[in-house]
């Protein structure tokens, strides 16, 4: 290590030579580690290289390099590279033609290159080398994003690969650490139409109102979101999707406490749940009759006047707004 490579603080005495020789008791301890064989270190394929050779597998990563946030993080690490600071060492693999192509740090290999255009001198950068096959490929670049996170459109791409590798939703979910409801509402985005998709990537539709408009509109789901767009609001997200009555706290909160009273009737007709969820239908069910405590019963009455009165109120103002809005114009 050359004292050039070491800065002490302002005011300290230059401590290079103790420097250098904790780093080399490292170093030594690592080894001794190593040549132990009892499982306290292991050595893996680690190795220098030049980033001017590294070329990337197309279609395989899962990053849009035209989003804005894309291009800051590639800025942000082209500057780590130029003043020299740690920059983690990327995940490669080779081909079957001798090429060496990134799984996971493609935004580092892209920032390492700008570096170099703008006179860094970087002749190498750190790589760990992974074998396994594409399924595996794919979950390591699912798991080991850094820094910037996958969007939810990417994050489904990259679990629909997976799906049509013949992995379930539920192998996939434990592959990457999340649930299960996550995968799958991440594939609803990623099996979307392709309208959806750029409205997407155009930024100008949140993931959340994409999922809103698909669930409510299947097929129509781009249509819905683009007359949206074209009624004026400049960002589509799930507040401007969702229409669904909402009540006023107060009275969500005696509606809460009306169902709680009556809590106790679902637990004592599970029987039902279990019945329909056998059956696959509430078919079975119709004519016949169960017998509840009364009590209980007139709570849940409550808690429904309480919703109509509060639903029918909101509606009546909403036309009156309709109205009077209708007599300006």
């Amino acid at each position: 290590m050359s004292e050039a490579n070491v800065h002490s603080p302002q005011g300290e005495v230059d401590n290079t030579i103790e420097v250098e020789e904790a780093v080399k008791g490292g170093v030594m301890l690592l080894r001794g580690l190593v040549s132990r064989k009892d499982g306290s270190a292991k050595k893996v394929d680690s190795y220098e290289i030049n980033p001017r050779i590294i070329e990337e597998e197309e279609g395989f990563n899962l990053r849009n390099y035209n989003d804005p946030d894309v291009i800051a993080q590639i800025e942000d690490l082209a500057q780590s590279y130029m003043a020299g600071a740690f920059v983690p060492p990327i995940i490669f693999r080779t081909t079957a033609d001798g090429k060496i192509v990134p799984i996971d740090g493609h935004q580092r290999v892209r920032a390492a290159k700008i570096a170099i255009e703008r006179g860094a001198p970087l002749p190498f950068i750190s790589g760990v080398y992974f074998n396994g096959n594409n399924v595996e490929r794919t979950k390591l670049m699912l798991r080991a994003e850094k820094g910037l996170k996958y969007k939810p459109l990417e994050q489904g791409i990259g679990y629909l690969r997976l799906y049509r590798m013949k992995l379930t939703v539920e192998e996939i979910a434990k592959d990457v650490g999340r649930s299960t409801t996550h995968v799958e509402t991440m594939l609803m985005l990623a099996n979307a139409d392709a309208d959806v998709h750029e409205l997407l990537l155009s930024g100008k539709v949140s993931a959340e109102a994409a999922l809103a408009a698909i669930r409510k509109y299947g097929e129509n789901a781009g249509q819905a979101l683009k007359a949206k767009l074209n009624g004026g609001v400049e960002r589509v997200t799930a507040k401007v999707m969702d229409t669904s009555p909402r009540l006023p706290k107060k009275v969500a909160t005696s509606v809460v406490t009306h169902f709680r009273q009556a809590a106790s009737l679902f637990t004592e007709h599970a029987d039902l749940r279990r019945h329909v969820e056998q059956a696959g239908s509430t078919a079975a069910l119709r004519g016949q009759t169960v017998s509840v405590d009364a009590e209980k019963f007139y709570a849940l009455m409550q808690a429904h006047d309480e919703i109509v009165k509060a639903t029918s109120a909101k509606g009546g103002k909403d036309a009156k707004a309709t109205k009077a809005a209708a007599k300006k114009d």
